[in-house]
């Protein structure tokens, strides 16, 4: 078993410094296939499975490459860890490159080409129209992982109108404890909230 890894934050970051032996892939370009308006797919659909598929396979990553994900806290090493699970490669994790106390480096390495075949899962994705017609569903638990002031509508840095997704449940993902908050119904928020 080999062992690839993937630095995920922006390209300007990789560039000034990164692990030795990472390669880059982009949050914007590779792990996203952004489109020119975001009411269109939202701002970062998945990409074409066969197009990441092949940037695997260009940065090296086999059947046999375990790949360890990493970023800054920002979501993108677990989005890269996702994907490759949803393209059927299981050998993979994630780390947060601000633990790393070692030396850093601007040389990008040279990597072979791997044979990188996409298997598409077809049981880790939902669509809108089921989450919708599931919401009153019990069974279904909606994570929302922003940061507490987005989740609760108290600012929205992105998007022109702050929207309440109709989660049951938000996890906060900006700290390390395991806090699960639950959601006021509908009729209890306020209209800033709704």
């Amino acid at each position: 078993m080999s062992v690839r890894l993937a630095d995920c934050r922006p390209r300007d970051a990789y560039e000034a410094g990164h692990l030795p032996g990472a390669v880059h892939f982009d949050p914007e370009t590779t792990l996203s296939s952004p489109t020119g308006d975001p009411s269109l797919g939202g701002r970062h659909p998945l990409p074409d499975p066969y197009a990441l598929g092949a940037a695997f396979a260009a940065a090296g990553i086999g059947p046999e490459t375990f790949v360890l994900a990493l970023d800054e806290g920002t979501g993108w090493a677990a989005r890269c860890w996702w994907l490759l699970r949803h393209l059927g490669h299981d050998l993979c994790g994630t780390f947060d490159q601000r633990a790393y106390v070692g030396p850093l480096t601007t040389d990008e390495p040279r990597v072979e080409r791997a044979a990188f075949v996409p298997h598409v899962r077809d049981d880790d994705t939902i669509e809108a129209e089921e989450i919708r017609a599931r919401l009153a569903d019990p069974s279904l638990v909606l994570y929302d992982a922003r940061a507490t002031e987005r989740w609760r509508g108290d600012v929205e840095p992105l998007d022109p109108v702050a929207a309440a997704f109709p989660a049951r449940e938000m996890r906060i993902s900006s700290s390390r404890c395991r806090k699960t908050r639950r959601r006021r119904p509908r009729s209890q928020r306020t209209a800033a909230q709704a």
